[in-house]
């Protein structure tokens, strides 16, 4: 699987594509990006994300933070790896 990414400020609907990504991959995996060069590595079904049900654009927008996912966690590393970006794996889903 190809490596996608959702973000609200790019993408109108990223948060509704996210939710779209993330209910169909529930073996999945996807980085928050806090910033350009630091991200968290999370496993699909984080308790960190909240309740996909209540994503929305509003308030909490599940996409304020750009979304990197792909189903293959080594791919996501060689991404950030290659874009010397710093990943920390969740300490809750430890994926």
């Amino acid at each position: 699987m190809t490596i996608q990414q959702f973000a609200s400020e790019t993408v109108g609907a990223g948060a509704r594509e996210f939710q779209a990504w993330y209910d169909a991959n529930p073996g999945g995996f996807y980085i928050n990006m806090k910033n350009p060069q630091q991200g968290m590595l999370h496993a699909v079904g984080c308790p960190h994300l909240g309740n996909p049900r209540e994503w929305t654009a509003g308030p909490f927008d599940s996409c304020r933070r750009r979304k990197v996912c792909d189903l293959d966690r080594r791919a996501l590393v060689r991404w950030a790896q290659e874009l010397r970006v710093t990943l920390t794996p969740c300490s809750d889903c430890r994926p």
